[in-house]
């Protein structure tokens, strides 16, 4: 079971200390304590991603679980039957298959979906309010739900927000909030997107019937070591592959064709990873992992099929 720790989020807005979700964008709203709440249902989501949403916006002013951050995404990973991955760092939870990694400075360059879980670390956000004056935000440790992307805003879904002048029982709700990225200028947050258990229902994102792709295995590669798992894709498909290790040693990830020639691979200095690539025959693929490292690395790996565009 997962072990909950979450910091709430506090902002300052000139020198008056309230309880806001995350870095409100007065162009938004000029208020800054009111919370937007915007949720984007669309039809081309994951089902995972879907599931979670619809779960999480069902129960707007709610408490959920314990009432901290990351208790309102757990207790819903256990409802929905989404897998459940060990915490990086002892309390850096990993919520799905690793997607990008925000940082200031560094927005990210590839799509974050409605019903992807972010997770913080550190993070401080200052910028100027509609009015002319200025907010701060920040927080240590906090776990939220994409509800909607527009441009450089991510509308969230959250529960534990706000500092010490909010009465608890309002902190610990479900509530809506907004983070514009460029106002971002400390810490980190990292993108992962939910992945159902083994057996539960996906759905086809390319369509045209071709049967769902739902891979997901987790593997202890030894110092020097190699892993490898073998998956029947079919033909003329585009795939995305992706690999999130423990950040100790270097992994190398290599796929190869039913004809055991090498089609995608990355040889990066991490042990993250993600290859897309387009199967040619239909057959088996084996995916391998090689830990360069001279430790253990515990690596989550996954696959899909993905539309390219």
């Amino acid at each position: 079971m997962r072990k909950i720790l979450c910091g709430s989020l506090v902002a300052l807005f000139g020198f008056l200390a309230i309880a806001e979700v995350g870095a409100l964008r007065a162009s938004i709203a000029d208020d800054p304590l009111r919370r937007p709440i915007v949720v984007d249902r669309g039809s081309s989501l994951p089902t995972a991603n879907r599931k979670l949403l619809d779960y999480v916006n069902a129960r707007i002013g709610q408490r959920v679980g314990n009432g901290q951050c990351a208790s309102m995404v757990s207790q819903a990973f256990r409802d929905l039957s989404i897998r459940d991955y060990p915490a990086e760092n002892g309390d850096d939870y990993v919520w799905g298959t690793f997607i990008t990694e925000i940082r200031p400075g560094r927005l990210p360059k590839v799509a974050i979906l409605p019903g992807d879980v972010l997770q913080y670390r550190d993070t401080k956000f200052e910028g100027r309010n509609k009015s002319g004056g200025t907010y701060k935000t920040s927080g240590g440790h906090h776990t939220a739900v994409v509800s909607s992307v527009s441009g450089q805003n991510l509308y969230l879904l959250q529960q534990n927000i706000g500092g010490d002048t909010r009465p608890v029982a309002e902190k610990e709700k479900v509530q809506g909030g907004l983070l514009y990225l460029p106002d971002m200028k400390q810490g980190w947050i990292k993108v992962y997107r939910p992945v159902l258990r083994s057996g539960s229902s996906l759905t086809d994102t390319t369509g045209g019937g071709t049967p769902a792709l739902n891979f997901s295995k987790s593997a202890t590669l030894p110092a020097k070591g190699k892993s490898g798992y073998t998956v029947n894709l079919a033909g003329r498909k585009s795939v995305q592959i992706q690999m999130n290790g423990n950040g100790k040693t270097d992994v190398d990830l290599f796929v190869f064709d039913p004809s055991n020639r090498q089609v995608a691979s990355d040889i990066g200095l991490t042990d993250r990873a993600t290859l897309t690539f387009t199967t040619g025959a239909a057959g088996n693929y084996r995916i391998e992992m090689r830990n360069l490292g001279k430790s253990s690395n515990t690596v989550n790996l996954s696959a899909r099929y993905v539309v390219t565009r």
